[in-house]
């Protein structure tokens, strides 16, 4: 079981539905909504190895067996494309960074790391955009390698970080203020494909 939300409204809902081939599927994630737990599930579904277009027929609340949401949903109509994925929490941490009081930073994040973060993903869009594609469905891939990069702030100061860690960073903080497709979304990439999203970042740059 997956756990995204930490609110105190947060319950078991178990996603059925079925893969373009007719192949049935449930996942039982921990979400606010039963909305978050489609978007989990179908990013999930998305990303993983053994996964593919899946269509959500219904969401059953766990604790009373009671189906909670019978709308029908597929990817392709709530999932982001990853771009905008990024672009969204992007802008979503931009406006929390106004007022770093609404959220509790993770021993060994402090606020510079954060905006370094947002400065990297930022020109990861602007310079490298084909980093956040064909990740879906694809062979997990496993390296040896340090995936660790370093990355010079705008202020001249380095950091060292693994980016698909920075991105899982990011959507917990947005997380932390309000679920949103976005941060969801990416939160089941990094899960599913980060090794890949590694990869395909040192493909492109190296070391920065």
């Amino acid at each position: 079981m997956t756990t995204l939300s930490t609110t105190s409204s947060a319950r078991d809902l178990t996603v059925v539905g079925f893969y373009a081939s007719g192949t049935p599927f449930s996942g039982t994630v921990n979400a606010a909504s039963p909305h978050e737990a489609k978007i989990s599930v179908l990013a999930d579904r998305r990303y993983s190895e053994d996964g593919g277009d899946f269509y959500v027929s219904c969401v059953i609340d766990e604790a009373t067996g009671h189906v909670v949401d019978e709308a029908t949903s597929a990817s392709e109509t709530l999932l982001l494309t990853e771009v905008d994925a990024v672009e969204d929490l992007l802008q979503q941490m931009k406006s929390i960074l106004q007022d770093p009081k609404q959220i509790i930073l993770p021993e060994g994040t402090c606020l510079q790391k954060v905006g370094a973060f947002i400065q990297f993903f930022d020109h990861l869009l602007a310079d490298q955009p084909d980093v956040f594609f064909d990740l879906a469905g694809r062979s997990k891939l496993i390296t040896d390698e340090d995936m660790e990069i370093t990355f010079v702030d705008r202020k001249g100061a380095e950091h060292d970080f693994v980016p698909s860690e920075a991105l899982g960073r990011l959507a917990d903080l947005a997380l932390q203020r309000r679920s949103t497709t976005a941060a969801v979304q990416l939160k089941s990439l990094v899960q599913a494909a980060g090794s890949n999203f590694d990869v395909a970042v040192h493909d492109a740059y190296g070391e920065y």
